[in-house]
């Protein structure tokens, strides 16, 4: 709903990044789908920290510009250091 209801314009966002922790996870195609601007990316957690994990997606979202952000079906327990660093600026809808 969030991606239909900025392409009809009764958003006022745009989406920069689309993110997941499932290599097959339908959002990425559907991310992909926006465009070459998007940075749609599958960051693994194999071998990582909670910790370590979260600095990677942070680093990933960062680099794309990412303001705030929405949580959609992600089921991961965050860390400390991820909620901090996007106090107020995040939301998790799943």
């Amino acid at each position: 709903p969030v991606m239909e209801a900025i392409a009809a314009g009764s958003l006022h966002a745009e989406i920069v990044a689309v993110v997941s922790n499932r290599s097959k996870a339908l959002i990425l195609e559907k991310g992909k789908s926006l465009g070459v601007t998007v940075t749609t990316q599958f960051v693994s957690s194999k071998g990582l920290t909670r910790d370590q994990y979260d600095a990677e997606c942070t680093s990933v979202l960062v680099g794309a510009g990412v303001e705030y952000m929405l949580l959609v079906g992600y089921m991961r327990i965050l860390s400390k250091q991820f909620c901090d660093y996007w106090a107020g600026r995040c939301i998790n809808v799943h």
